[in-house]
């Protein structure tokens, strides 16, 4: 999952004035570009009063708690406004257009629906607040100020005019190429995204559903994401974006045996590798790290990490506790 729209940051950011103590009915979501903040106020203030206790909202947020609903949404309108001016300015210029449909299914996706804490396999939210509901409208040629203001397939270039994206075997300056081609650094010129086995140095070398897997030895090459049940050394791997951790000696998540920090198997010094341990000289016995350390006629006895991850790192379903308080309240601070 990729990250969300400006509706998660303003469900966050607006909740810094207020929160309401007094209860209302379940909100009507219905967007329009001149309710926008009030509607996101709603969900805002419906979500602290059922979710967050007084208590966790002034530690987590340093707040005043308002008495009144009314209170509330007033404070997480002015802060919504005052946090997406420019977009608003853009569409009070026509440069923008609001997808009322795609912001109403956003925004109910965000509104407690059942319990304040659930178990999903599937976050709401990650699936319709995906795609921004803001939409340029300016063509190649128009002025600019904001990358936002352009059509899909262009944006605000330096000279603040709306450009077509550069095309395949076309310079790339900022690094920025047409949808399914990436900037190759080697002669900075957009190039076709890569299929399996394809040499690569970033995730967007490869085409859509690869990744770039580093190796060993040799080079990076793009890769298909792992099924479940099949051995993974991080999430970035899976299809379902969980990597199941195994567990170090000291409790912490591990996928392999170098994310575990240890302990010298003698000395019970602190260490992330064997080189962090310390020995004897062989006849001397006195301290040492390498054989430089001792007499010409001896070498150096190293300590070793005592360092294991215990568990198999496999690819499993990506279940997760969801916290209708802290995740669509909180989800950035």
């Amino acid at each position: 999952m990729k990250f969300f729209n400006t509706l998660s940051t303003l469900l966050i950011l607006g909740t810094g004035f207020s929160a309401c103590l007094a209860e209302e009915g379940t909100p009507t979501v219905s967007v329009s570009l001149d309710n926008y903040c009030k509607e996101v106020a709603d969900v805002a203030c419906y979500n602290m009063w059922h979710c967050c206790t007084g208590a966790q909202i002034e530690n987590m947020l340093g707040i005043t708690i308002s008495v009144e609903p009314a209170e509330c949404k007033r404070d997480v309108q002015l802060l919504c406004e005052d946090s997406e001016a420019t977009l608003l300015w853009a569409a009070d210029r026509g440069s923008v257009q609001l997808t009322e449909s795609t912001a109403d299914a956003c925004l109910l996706s965000m509104l407690l629906d059942g319990d304040c804490f659930q178990h999903v396999d599937d976050v709401p939210w990650q699936h319709w607040c995906k795609d921004s509901y803001w939409r340029g409208v300016l063509t190649s040629g128009q002025d600019c100020l904001y990358n936002f203001e352009c059509q899909e397939g262009t944006y605000c270039a330096a000279d603040r005019k709306c450009r077509d994206y550069p095309q395949e075997g076309e310079d790339c300056p900022g690094y920025v190429c047409a949808p399914n081609l990436f900037c190759n650094p080697v002669d900075d010129r957009c190039e076709a995204q890569g299929t399996e086995g394809f040499v690569c140095q970033a995730n967007d070398w490869c085409v859509e559903d690869l990744y770039c897997q580093s190796a060993d030895e040799g080079p990076s090459t793009c890769t298909s994401y792992k099924a479940l049940g099949v051995d993974c050394q991080g999430h970035y791997q899976c299809e379902s974006d969980f990597c199941l951790p195994g567990l170090c000696s000291n409790g912490t998540q591990c996928f392999e045996d170098s994310d575990c920090s240890g302990t010298c198997s003698r000395s019970g010094d602190y260490c992330g590798s064997d080189y962090d341990c310390a020995g004897e000289c062989q006849n001397s016995g006195y301290y040492c790290q390498s054989d430089m350390d001792c007499d010409a006629d001896e070498i150096c006895l190293t300590d070793f990490c005592d360092q294991k991850c215990q568990g198999e790192s496999v690819c499993a379903e990506n279940w997760t506790v969801i916290d209708y308080c802290t995740d669509t309240l909180g989800m950035l601070l």
